[in-house]
This record gives structure tokens, sequence and C-alpha cells, in this order.
């Protein structure tokens, strides 16, 4: 699951996730089984933006087996004016991944 040479697609606008968030998020999905956790379908994604400090976080976690992991970092100036959704997910539906933020019963 979530092999890197599949195809990729997002259903996400840029000005809802900017397109080099979205690389981002691509590139966490891949390292993840480098830590030695199997992926499995779908991986969520939760966005907290701190205005105060001008920074956001996001959470990536799955459901079966269980994790949850977190990176923070400022955000660069473009992103202030732009309001994260709450979740995100991707699913891998066995010939392509899809990037959402659509819950899809499967």
């Amino acid at each position: 699951m979530f092999e890197s040479a599949k195809t990729r697609h997002s259903d996400v606008p840029f000005d809802v996730v900017p397109e080099e968030m979205q690389q981002e998020i691509w590139h966490m999905i891949f390292m993840r089984p480098m830590k030695g956790l199997a992926l499995t379908s779908p991986q969520r994604f939760h966005f907290f933006k701190n205005r105060m400090d001008h920074s956001l976080s996001v959470v990536h976690s799955q459901e079966e087996p269980y994790f949850s992991d977190s990176i923070s970092a400022p955000y660069v100036e473009a992103y202030e004016a732009i309001k994260f959704p709450t979740i995100m997910y991707v699913y891998d539906d066995g010939d392509e991944l899809l990037m959402t933020l659509n819950k899809i019963s499967v």
C-alpha cells in the first residue's frame, strides 16, 4: 500500500492546501514505511494553525495499526490568509492514491 510509483491524484484545491504543502504531505506518506510502519488506507492529516506565533502543525495519523506523528513549523507569509481544512485524507484504492477532503466509505 502507498507505493510511490502509483498514480497520485488530488481533488484538494491549491487555495485550500497549497501545492507545495500537498507535495510535502506526499513525502510524509512515503517516508513513513522507512520508519518501520505499514500504512493502511486512509491516511489522515489534521491541520492546526496558530496565528499568534505564525506556525502550522500537521498531525499525520492512521487507525490500524494506530500511529500519530506531527510536525510544526513557522508558515510562510503566503499562508497567512489560507483557512486550512480541519482534516484531509489520502486513500490507496489499489491502483492510485487520492488526496481528498472527503471521508470515503471503503
